[in-house]
């Protein structure tokens, strides 16, 4: 790999490796925002590829294309005041760079690009993301951008769960970096008693209230939604006034299909505007994975 490091080192580390000149801004402000409350670093990545049959190191010419991508996000993170270390990595697997720039640079977060969707046969996400999502040892942050700006008015659909509460914070860092706002919903169904919407409204005040206290984000709001399918209640309340949607990972499995299920894939396809999927790494979850495949 060739290294251009940032001047400080920051506390938490977030990886950005770039594909496209297309949403560079927007992921690079991403990126700024999770790093700006936690005293963060960005390490952009460009991953070389090169064909199998050739040594990476005979590929060192394929290096001063990728650095015009690099330079355009290195600037834009600056002007942001958040040190930025920016990586070429020649290699013959996308996922696999990026796995190993993870792993080896202690990222405590990847934010990938993502169109929302895959026209690939058996995959969710699409080749990389899928093997990035199943192997990463650290917090991944799906980004599908509709705009060439960060969305401001965001809405968190939450039932609760570790995947939910990483969502949660990383849902407020964004509102807080774009003077906007979060609102937790949760969707009920239309023939639910009383007390469990009660209830939901209870559970949804206790998080927003935690979330002014810890993220010291000012605009905070509930809504529990009453729908007779979770992904056409959020989407019914989304399509109203709000730009984004963050949500988090549903499940324990460990292939993107498990992990992600069908509501966060369906809210992504269907909504128009941007729509961020957040799954947190969990070290119980990944050394069971790893004893059961030795």
């Amino acid at each position: 790999a060739l290294e251009r490091p940032a001047h400080t080192r920051g506390e938490f580390r977030v990886l950005l490796p770039l594909t496209s000149a297309e949403k560079l801004n927007p992921l690079v402000d991403l990126a700024v925002s999770l790093c700006r409350v936690r005293n963060g670093e960005i390490v952009s990545l460009r991953v070389a590829t090169v064909p199998d049959q050739l040594p990476p190191a005979m590929e060192e010419r394929f290096v001063s294309r990728e650095e015009r991508l690099l330079g355009l996000a290195r600037t834009r993170a600056l002007e942001r005041e958040v040190p930025i270390t920016s990586v070429v990595r020649i290699g013959h697997h996308v996922a696999r760079a990026i796995l190993e720039s993870a792993s080896d640079r202690y990222c405590d977060v990847v934010v990938l690009g993502w169109k929302g969707y895959t026209s690939t046969t058996r995959r969710i996400l699409g080749e990389v993301t899928d093997d990035v999502v199943a192997h990463a040892t650290c917090d991944i942050v799906l980004a599908k951008l509709s705009e060439e700006t960060l969305p401001k008015r965001l809405l968190l659909p939450s039932a609760g769960g570790p995947h939910a509460a990483r969502a949660e914070e990383y849902a407020a860092d964004i509102a807080r970096f774009q003077g906007g706002s979060l609102t937790l919903c949760s969707v009920v169904s239309p023939d639910a008693p009383v007390e469990r919407v009660r209830q939901e409204r209870e559970r949804l005040a206790a998080n927003a209230e935690r979330i002014r206290t810890r993220a010291k984000l000012e605009d905070v709001q509930t809504r529990v939604v009453r729908h007779g399918s979770v992904v056409g209640g959020i989407l019914r309340a989304a399509e109203e006034d709000f730009d984004g949607i963050v949500i988090g990972a549903a499940g324990q499995g460990f292939s993107s299909q498990l992990i992600f299920g069908t509501i966060p894939e369906q809210v992504a396809r269907h909504f128009r505007r941007s729509v961020l999927l957040v799954k947190r790494h969990r070290t119980v979850e990944a050394l069971v994975k790893r004893v059961m495949t030795e």
